[in-house]
């Protein structure tokens, strides 16, 4: 029993070694990329410390569980070499081949594409068989030479590694105190008096919601019935267009009134730049209570969405998982390498729902109610997977079979719909409650729609077809816009000059985008034609990256061009005739040159305002 125990210490020793240097290098590595929240810090000790300390403790009980079949004598001296072999080994294998693979040889191609790739399998055959010879030296021979290094100076090392230990344990255990009263803690804002006169402000982003699968848009099944209700007695545009067909860009153009070749916040990873004058920024300043929710990977603070908002709850859940590591993470690894107890132990930060997020809405307006608020809100309830409000199902699945609706995938979606429909009538009715909503200017949109197969493909962002950019659009404020429906083609790009044109505050020149009060109150001149998209889809190619550009501007209700660059496969330019064939299914490209000229020429424009601002 003395040795098993004696043989587990030094394996949970050397875990814990093990433990250091990894969450080590990590956390220098956030640090010098910048790409980190705070709370990630110490949870990346916590995390690295206990991961390897379990490992090599199962490693320590393998190890006396042979020896003891095996019936081996094995020293002391033998179990120590043998530990600090395999933990040099780790260490050599663990970084040369992210350093190599990824950083080197492949840096910008998905693992996914690479373990497909047979180069990427004989490099790492490579690179374990030279660390195996290596592991062998150290087992042999080598751990001679490094016993003697270790045991110069043993006290002092000894005493160095207990420092370490401390400062890393009372750091954990600080920033976990710390950040449990942060989780449970709700800011209450004064905001400047003199605003008072002012409505609220609320901008809901409904992650992945197309418009024509909502009720409000007359879709087959009642997927909103209390934005439906809500419509009675609002502005709903029938026509309105997002900026780009995924969350990352479409947002940054509805946060900043830019299209995305402006603010360039288009591909993955990036951020939107803090040299943006956002909404929330300019709303601050006048004196505006500004707060953000958010459920989605994509609007979290490190991408710059937190920029002007006092108040930003972006904490997707305790142990933040995907998007949270770089390359030098033992995450990474455990994510790379697809095996999945990787998201039971950390969870899954990529969504969280509405009804979780209402929750820190309504403790936030029960504290700030008092004062005029900007308030931004993303659900996410309805991306992909489509796993939210499975108690609707049923009921959905009836309506759709009525309606010969067969896609399994479609029923989840609708479903999704329907439970974010309903999370979003709770919060209509909190406001009630409060006695706000009256004075609460409400603007309910989607950041883009979702594929189901029309054009061949599924998901979002890697077309801009209607389906995955015509996107809902209600403005409510019946205490000065009288209801009505506007059929007028128009950008989501537009809320950001809308807002501070209600509030007849100044608007930027340098923006891509017009207000729509003349839209919404029927009154004055929208001298805006055309409606432009944008979006780069990275496509790898026997792990050769190709960035197809896309772009598709429309011209009133009728054209639209799609122009992409290069083609590849169903990437193909088209152009078409929304009145006659709304869902896109003829390509004019050929056969009307004169119109695909004119939206040509028109996307040259549009381009050279680009280039020259």
């Amino acid at each position: 029993m003395k040795e098993l125990s004696t043989n587990i210490k030094t394996a949970a020793f050397t875990g814990l070694i093990l433990g250091l240097i990894f969450g080590t290098i990590d956390v220098i590595a956030r640090i010098i990329d910048f790409s980190f929240e705070w709370f990630e810090l110490y949870q990346t000790f916590l995390i690295d410390l206990v991961v390897l300390i379990i490992i090599f403790i199962i490693l320590g009980i393998l190890v006396k569980t042979i020896k003891k079949i095996l019936r081996l004598n094995i020293s002391r001296e033998s179990i120590f070499n043998f530990y600090a072999s395999t933990s040099i080994a780790v260490i050599l294998l663990f970084y040369a081949e992210i350093i190599i693979t990824k950083l080197i040889i492949y840096p910008d191609v998905p693992f996914d594409l690479l373990k497909t790739n047979r180069n990427f399998y004989v490099i790492s055959l490579i690179i374990a068989l030279t660390v195996g010879i290596i592991y062998i030296i150290l087992l042999t021979k080598g751990m001679n030479t490094f016993k003697k290094i270790f045991l110069i100076n043993k006290e002092k090392i000894k005493k160095l590694i207990k420092n370490y230990v401390f400062i890393v344990v009372i750091f954990i255990i600080s920033s976990f105190v710390l950040d449990l009263y942060i989780l449970n803690y709700t800011p209450k804002v004064t905001s400047n008096i003199d605003l008072e006169v002012y409505p609220n402000i609320l901008v809901i982003v409904m992650d992945t919601v197309r418009a024509d699968h909502l009720s409000v848009y007359n879709y087959t099944i009642n997927t909103t019935p209390h934005l439906k209700k809500l419509s009675e007695n609002s502005v709903v545009f029938e026509n309105a267009i997002s900026s780009s067909s995924w969350t990352l860009p479409s947002h940054s153009s509805m946060f900043t009134g830019r299209d995305p070749s402006k603010h360039n916040a288009n591909k993955l990873n990036q951020l939107l730049s803090k040299k943006e004058a956002t909404i929330a920024e300019i709303l601050n300043k006048k004196g505006y209570n500004t707060a953000g929710f958010v459920g989605g990977l994509y609007i979290k603070s490190k991408y710059g969405f937190g920029q002007g908002f006092k108040t930003y709850d972006d904490r997707l859940d305790f142990s933040s998982y995907l998007h949270t590591f770089n390359k030098l993470s033992i995450r990474y690894v455990m994510s790379a390498v697809s095996l999945r107890f990787e998201t039971f132990i950390f969870n899954r930060d990529d969504e969280r729902t509405a009804e979780e997020t209402n929750k820190r809405i309504f403790k936030w307006l029960d504290k700030n109610k008092e004062r005029p608020f900007f308030m931004f809100i993303n659900y996410f309830d309805a991306h992909h997977p489509y796993n939210r409000g499975q108690e609707f199902k049923e009921n959905i699945t009836k309506e759709a079979i009525t309606h010969d609706i067969k896609n399994e995938e479609i029923i989840k979606y609708d479903t999704e719909i329907f439970y974010l429909d309903k999370q979003i009538g709770e919060l209509m009715k909190k406001l009630e409650e409060l006695g706000i909503k009256e004075n609460t200017i409400i603007f309910i949109t989607a950041d883009h729609g979702e594929e189901f197969g029309e054009h061949g493909g599924v998901y979002h962002g890697r077309t801009l077809y209607e389906e995955v950019i015509h996107v809902p659009f209600i403005v409510y404020y019946p205490k000065e816009f009288n209801p009505r429906r506007v059929e007028k083609r128009i950008g989501t790009i537009n809320i950001f000059p809308t807002i501070l044109d209600i509030l007849r505050i100044k608007i930027p020149e340098d923006i891509d985008s017009v207000s729509l009060l003349p839209l919404i109150k029927n009154e004055g001149e929208y001298n805006r034609e055309y409606v432009f998209s944008e979006l780069e889809v990275d496509r790898y190619e026997s792990v050769h990256n190709v960035i197809i550009n896309q772009k598709a501007v429309s011209y009133g209700n009728d054209w639209k061009l799609i122009e992409i660059n290069p083609e590849r496969g169903r990437y193909i330019s088209g152009l078409f005739d929304l009145r006659s064939d709304p869902q896109e299914k003829e390509n004019l490209y050929n056969s009307n040159p004169e119109r695909r000229i004119f939206l040509q020429e028109l996307i040259q424009t549009i381009s050279k305002f680009f280039n020259s601002s």
